[in-house]
Formats: C-alpha cells, sequence, structure tokens
C-alpha cells in the first residue's frame, strides 16, 4: 500500500536475489531459475508509484553478477545518458508483470495530490535447484488453510 498523499514510496532499487554466482542462476537456455510476479489491485502509474527497472542490456551485472562494493545501480547508470535505459512499468488494476530475481527494480514516490493509491501484491517462484520451496509439493494443488496463511 503506497499512498503519495502521506508521503509514500515503494522500495528502494534492489535485485530480488543476489547469488554469489548469479550465472548459474540462469539454466543453459538463459531462463532464470527465480522469477517475482508483480501485481497491482490499482491502476500503477507515476502518479501513485509504478515499478522502474533496467533492462538487463543496460546492467552489466545482470548476468555476470555484482562486482564488490560497488552499487549495482550506480554501475548500470554510469553518466546521464544511460538514465535514458530507466523504464517504467505502469499497470492496469488486475495485470501484471514477471521479471527475474536479477532485475534491478524500485517502487517510484507518487505525486501528492493523486486521487489513488497504489495497493499490489508479488510473489515468487524458483526452481528447486535454485532455492527449496517453503512447504512440501504434496500439499498442492490446495494447500492446506493453515499453510496458505502462515
Amino acid at each position: 500500500f503506497i499512498d503519495p498523499n502521506q508521503n509514500q514510496s515503494g522500495f528502494s532499487p534492489h535485485r530480488d536475489r543476489q547469488p554469489d554466482d548469479a550465472e548459474k542462476t540462469f539454466r543453459k537456455d538463459g531462463t532464470p531459475m527465480y522469477s517475482t510476479c508483480w501485481m497491482p489491485f490499482t491502476d500503477a502509474c507515476p502518479a501513485n508509484s509504478c515499478l522502474y527497472m533496467i533492462p538487463s542490456w543496460a546492467d552489466p551485472g545482470y548476468y555476470k553478477g555484482d562486482n564488490g562494493d560497488a552499487d549495482p545501480l550506480q554501475v548500470a547508470l554510469p553518466n546521464k545518458e544511460s538514465y535514458q535505459n530507466i523504464r517504467s512499468i505502469p499497470l492496469s488494476a488486475g495485470s501484471s508483470v514477471i521479471f527475474t530475481h536479477r532485475i534491478i527494480h524500485w517502487g517510484s514516490k507518487g505525486r501528492e495530490g493523486y486521487h489513488t493509491p497504489r495497493i499490489a501484491c508479488s510473489f515468487a517462484g524458483a526452481d528447486d535447484k535454485y532455492e527449496p520451496a517453503y512447504f512440501s509439493r504434496e500439499y498442492l494443488p490446495f494447500p492446506p488453510v493453515e499453510l496458505r496463511l502462515a
């Protein structure tokens, strides 16, 4: 829940996972072993805090991993021209975007006076080879209520 009229903003720039060996978190065909789905319940736009991302092609650390103590965002945006690579991801209520664990992304700060807060959720999925499931697959496809509310 992000209410621009309460001076709220989304998360600061980050990657969802920072593995020791980033290249090993992609399969041989290039697909990621971890992905996040972000879904707004209200329209998400720059005025109420949509997502912003650095595309993989503009991010030197996306596949290779980040270099020590260097800030990944500063590495991806080394000069003022590189800021043109930033992409806003406005979405309609009920739509979604799926992105990998290595995409640098963040939620913006909305504009005071905008009429609608941004309400959204996210969930993620991972290959068992990368990160084990939080509960046994024996509970699928319909986990008991107690497990879903945990």
